[in-house]
C-alpha cells in the first residue's frame, strides 16, 4: 500500500510529541502506523473513508483513496491522549445537548 503524509499530520506530530527528528523519520514513522497498525475506529463522513489507526500506542487519521493508496490526515498522539481527546468530545457533545 502507498501511504502519503500530510504536513499537517507531521506538523501535529512534531507538537504532540515534542519531538525534534526529521521530517523524514516522522514519516515513516506515520506510515509505518497505517501498514502496520489496527483500524480501531471508522469514521463515513459524507461518504469519505476515514479510519483510525493505531500501533505502538501510536494513533493516527488516514482517508483511504483506494485498497492501495492512503493519506495521513492528522496525528492523533499516544492511547492517553486519544483517551482524553474522546472524553473531551464526550462533555461537549452533552454540553452542547443540555443547551
Amino acid at each position: 500500500m502507498h501511504v502519503e503524509v500530510t504536513a499537517h499530520a507531521i506538523r501535529r506530530y512534531k507538537e504532540r510529541m515534542q519531538s525534534s527528528i526529521s521530517d523524514d523519520e516522522i514519516r515513516k514513522i506515520l506510515q509505518n502506523i497505517v501498514l502496520r497498525g489496527e483500524v480501531v475506529g471508522r469514521h463515513p463522513p459524507k461518504g469519505e473513508r476515514v479510519h483510525s489507526y493505531v500501533f505502538n500506542g501510536l494513533g493516527v487519521l488516514a482517508k483511504l483513496l483506494s485498497p492501495q493508496e492512503a493519506v495521513v490526515i492528522t496525528f492523533l498522539g499516544n492511547r492517553a491522549r486519544m483517551a482524553w481527546e474522546r472524553k473531551e468530545a464526550k462533555k461537549r457533545y452533552l454540553r452542547s445537548r443540555c443547551m
